[in-house]
């Protein structure tokens, strides 16, 4: 993708199929020509189909091969043409005047091709070996062939490919085992011409060396690739690198090193996914190495992997014994081991575990750990990950101290957060959550500067189809807890909450939903309804080991009978 793609200046037109009439008058325009043969009109519409590329590709190779001529002003077909094979794809066209290059000349585009869509005169001819003037005369051809252009002053030029499309048909002509060899070339070569600057070029040696089927480099470079994306804050790119990582360390040779690097690598994997809150896809990434790990007795990764494990348990099977299980395993190891990122993860965790669990207490000195250990270290080696912690666990202390009502204090913490969010350039759809939020304990601390509007437009301007529920469960109970006049409109967003959490199966949120839902209807003084939601809360909270919450909502239960 060119830099250039993201400019305000920039702007990208779709070129829709051209007519017969603006067909023709490109061809015209190409053959130079006053006038054309029916038949060749025809014939040119026929196969061209109105695409402009595959018009001036079409016209050029019908001339290369001397299957039109001029006579007079007028072009039309040569005499012999009905015994000619003439190219019907575009893929056919391009490789027709490929073909018909010297020799020199296609071995040089087909080296191209496989370095990428533009090469510099540097590299190619570092890969091809040839003299200057070799090449220069080899590069000459192609570029009078319009294949190539050139861009640049000598020797600093950088050739590009006239066409995505032509690089590709090229790239797919050359046999796999050239390919293979020609992949390996260009990674050396890259590799002796920028040591100065590799770092730029990490994801370009992974490809290759992937490509050449070297794939202990292949993987070496892609963790490069990898750990740089991670310290941009770029996540996606960093998982996609992993896995090329993961897959190439699972084509080399079984041995404990290898081994060894494949935990980690899927390690890594898992807590990547943890951090974008995919705890599905993190648990897969160490399901196939956590024996392994053990082998090894690699306690490091498995610190790290029960906290993966613990964060799977806690937010997709709600089972959270098991999670604090996991949890109190991570920080036994990690404190032993006194590996920091497994104890900011396992102590952030953990506190939000209890918290969900209705132990507020329990809870608070768990995150204020994770946060105190995480402002003072560089704990995950990257800023953008340690705001990640910071938001996440500001945004919980938040949550625990609106519960416990201490509401200034729980504003206090969304307002960290926000600023974390901010400093990060991520999480839109978070930062709006934590805006209601602190409109709500406004609405609890009795505060009457309320702007519903501007809650209301908040939770449109959410993207995030997770947060969109819990934030609608907030909007319910600032309309409830307002005044009385609001009540109507509170339980229409309730069921909204009820809703998206049955959707996504956040069992612990829907029980929060009902347990909301019980206490609009109390004040409505339907206590049946109450009763009902109320018991609707209970069962799910005992179906996720949320020991205090059932406690809590028994004894309301109790006070309603």
């Amino acid at each position: 993708v060119h830099t250039w793609g993201a400019k305000s200046y920039h702007s990208q037109v779709n070129l829709n199929r051209l007519s017969n009439m603006e067909s023709l008058v490109m061809v015209s325009h190409l053959l130079d020509a006053v006038e054309i043969h029916g038949d060749l009109e025809n014939f040119v519409l026929e196969k061209t189909e109105g695409v402009p590329f595959f018009i001036e590709e079409f016209i050029r190779s019908l001339k290369d091969m001397k299957i039109i001529e001029k006579k007079g002003n007028q072009y039309l077909f040569a005499k012999d043409f009905p015994e000619m094979t003439i190219p019907s794809t575009i893929q056919d066209v391009i490789m027709a005047r490929v073909d018909g290059l010297p020799e020199g000349a296609k071995e040089v585009i087909q080296t191209g091709s496989v370095i990428e869509r533009e090469f510099s005169y540097e590299l190619i001819k570092r890969v091809t070996g040839l003299s200057e003037q070799e090449l220069l005369s080899r590069l000459s051809i192609l570029k009078d062939s319009e294949l190539l252009f050139e861009r640049g002053i000598y020797p600093d030029t950088i050739y590009i490919f006239k066409h995505a499309l032509t690089r590709e048909v090229v790239y797919d002509s050359i046999l796999t085992r050239r390919r293979e060899e020609l992949h390996g070339d260009i990674g050396n070569a890259i590799e002796e011409i920028y040591k100065e600057s590799i770092d730029e070029y990490y994801g370009v040696l992974a490809e290759h060396y992937i490509d050449s089927k070297n794939y202990e480099k292949g993987a070496d470079y892609s963790k490069l690739a990898e750990r740089k994306a991670e310290k941009a804050a770029s996540l996606n790119d960093a998982i996609s690198y992993a896995k090329k990582r993961i897959s190439c360390l699972e084509k080399l040779p079984v041995d404990d090193d290898v081994e060894k690097k494949l935990i980690s690598a899927r390690t890594v994997l898992g807590l990547y996914y943890t951090q974008l809150m995919l705890p599905v896809k993190a648990k897969a990434a160490v399901d196939p190495i956590i024996d392994l790990a053990i082998k090894h007795n690699y306690k490091r990764r498995i610190s790290q992997i029960n906290v993966i494990l613990g964060c799977y348990y806690h937010s997709v099977n709600e089972d959270y014994p098991k999670a604090l299980e996991y949890y109190e395993k991570a920080l036994k190891i990690g404190e032993e081991l006194n590996d920091i990122l497994t104890i900011v993860l396992a102590n952030n965790n953990m506190g939000h575990c209890l918290s969900t669990n209705g132990e507020f207490e329990k809870a608070l000195p768990f995150y204020e750990k994770a946060l105190e250990i995480n402002v003072m270290a560089n704990v995950l080696c990257q800023k953008s990950n340690q705001l990640a912690l910071a938001e996440a666990a500001n945004s919980y202390l938040s949550a625990i101290y609106l519960d416990m009502g201490e509401y200034e204090t729980s504003q206090k913490h969304d307002e960290r957060a926000i600023s974390f969010w901010q400093q990060s350039s991520m999480g839109s759809s978070y930062i709006m959550w934590n805006k209601i939020s602190i409109e709500l304990a406004k609405v609890m601390n009795n505060e009457k500067d309320i702007n519903l509007n501007e809650i209301f437009k908040w939770h449109g301007d959410i993207k995030n189809k997770v947060t969109d529920g819990m934030s609608a469960n907030l909007v319910g109970t600032i309309l409830l807890h307002i005044d009385n006049q609001h009540i109507s409109e509170a339980e229409d967003w309730i069921k909204k909450s009820i809703e998206a959490h049955n959707k996504y199966g956040m069992r612990w949120y829907l029980a929060k939903d009902y347990a909301l839902y019980a206490d609009l209807f109390k004040r409505k003084g339907e206590l049946p309804k109450a009763q009902e939601n109320l018991n609707k809360a209970i069962e799910i909270f005992t179906d996720c080991g949320a020991d205090g919450w059932v406690d809590k909502y028994e004894k309301e239960l109790a006070s309603l009978s």
